[in-house]
């Protein structure tokens, strides 16, 4: 039988995980740069990752990889608008040499082979801000591409583009 003095235990440790992930992710620091704000889980250091990692394995891996995991997004919806600006009728060629690719390829299928490039990237460098973690972490995804994959991701994106134009005009 569990007692109400180990429910309360547990409850203040749930609490003061959630209260150092609050914290964590409020003082991260701000770019003071007005043209390019930054805030969030990429303006934090590597240390940081491997302090909160250390106390709190999952809250890490939550607020560190939805960062990571809306970065990639953007990269690639940037390379989107990239290729409509070159031609407001894009193919599916234009949106690979526009930069667009596929998040999970061979080798890289899920956001759990993402976490450990990133902890074993900042693992070798406590000082370097999360971001460069994350651009490494492009770089590898980028390494794992395979040309044909693309086409089809590509051709999948231009059909759903096409869809959200048709409904807009409606």
């Amino acid at each position: 039988m569990v007692n109400a003095q180990q429910v309360i235990g547990q409850m203040d440790i749930r609490i003061r995980l959630m209260a150092l992930a609050s914290a964590t992710a409020m003082l991260l620091p701000v770019s003071a740069s007005a043209q390019t704000p930054m805030v969030g889980a990429g303006t934090a250091t590597c240390g940081d990752l491997a302090e909160l990692y250390r106390m709190s394995p999952e809250t890490a891996k939550s607020i560190f990889l939805s960062w990571t995991q809306g970065f990639l997004t953007g990269m690639n919806a940037a390379a989107v608008a990239r290729a409509q600006n070159e031609n407001p009728k894009p193919t599916s060629d234009d949106l690979i040499v526009a930069g667009v690719f596929d998040l999970h390829p061979r080798g890289m299928e899920n956001e759990s082979a993402w976490f450990r490039h990133l902890l074993q990237f900042c693992d070798q460098r406590p000082l370097a801000m999360f971001m460069v973690a994350a651009y490494d972490l492009l770089d590898e995804v980028l390494a794992h591409q395979d040309v044909e994959e693309s086409r089809r991701l590509a051709k999948e994106r231009l059909r759903r583009l096409k869809e959200i134009g048709s409904e807009a005009n409606r």
